[in-house]
């Protein structure tokens, strides 16, 4: 839930890990985001923005990742 007080940077940030970090196959997995109205324009544009810029995890970036 994000309210209209919220730092939306971290609140995209946290909803896109939620999504796509285990790929949705946790059930910890967000399925909804419910975002107050006055800021769900901004969160949306911010979400996108995020997912786009995303990649794909590959072989070496999970090796690199998982070797701390």
């Amino acid at each position: 839930m994000v309210l209209d007080d919220a730092d939306l940077d971290y609140a995209v940030d946290a909803a896109v890990f939620s999504r796509y970090v285990h790929q949705g196959q946790v059930c910890m997995a967000a399925n909804r985001v419910l975002v107050d109205r006055s800021v769900a324009g901004e969160f949306t544009e911010k979400f996108v923005a995020k997912v786009r810029s995303s990649r794909p995890a590959t072989r070496a970036t999970r090796r690199r990742s998982s070797a701390r």
